[in-house]
């Protein structure tokens, strides 16, 4: 029990210590428009329009 234990205390400080580093990459990453993010999936950039609006007046 023990050892089982020690082992999954290990696991969990890897995973803060990684967890950690994304967010300090994260923080030093510069700010995009908040119309602009960046793909993580195929290292490029995509943009979201905002939707068009129509409007009908009725006489």
């Amino acid at each position: 029990m023990q050892i089982e234990q020690g082992k999954h205390l290990a696991d969990l400080r890897d995973l803060r210590h990684h967890g950690d580093r994304i967010a300090e990459e994260n923080r030093l990453r510069s700010p995009v428009d908040s119309s602009t993010r960046l793909s993580f999936t195929r290292g490029a950039f995509t943009s979201t329009a905002p939707a068009t609006v129509v409007t009908f007046l009725a006489w």
